[in-house]
């Protein structure tokens, strides 16, 4: 529903009946919509975290992590479009809170992947290579 109504045109309402639940049976397992988003945002910001340290475990080459790393967030990507464009999206509709834990978490997974360190170590490597 967030996908494609966004979070504020989302009801809990709208959420439940896409789940087959009545709303009051929502919140005896959830709070708010908000906490939907939050767990939702979250859960896919972890699993990108850990399959890019999966995919760079013991791998010492650049050009290998770099491909190795594309590769896990285009799977991650196939199974779970909507869920990464919800959390790149609905950040803003998040609380002050909440958004800082996702961000802390989405700046996690760009630290992992040393996105940074790839253009040094491949300008490097090549810079040693051709000498």
């Amino acid at each position: 529903m967030f996908a494609e109504l966004g979070c504020l045109g989302t009801t809990v309402g709208d959420i439940a009946q896409e789940l087959g639940i009545r709303g009051p049976s929502l919140y005896n397992n959830m709070h708010s919509k908000q906490q939907i988003l939050r767990d939702l945002m979250f859960s896919i910001t972890e699993q990108a975290i850990a399959a890019q340290r999966a995919a760079i475990a013991w791998v010492d080459d650049v050009d290998e992590q770099l491909r190795r790393t594309a590769e896990a967030y285009a799977r991650l990507a196939i199974r779970y479009l909507r869920e990464l464009l919800i959390s790149h999206r609905e950040i803003p509709s998040l609380d002050k809170q909440d958004q800082a834990l996702i961000s802390s978490r989405m700046k996690e997974y760009v630290r992992g992947a040393p996105v940074r360190d790839f253009a040094s170590r491949i300008v490097g490597a090549r810079d040693v290579r051709s000498n």
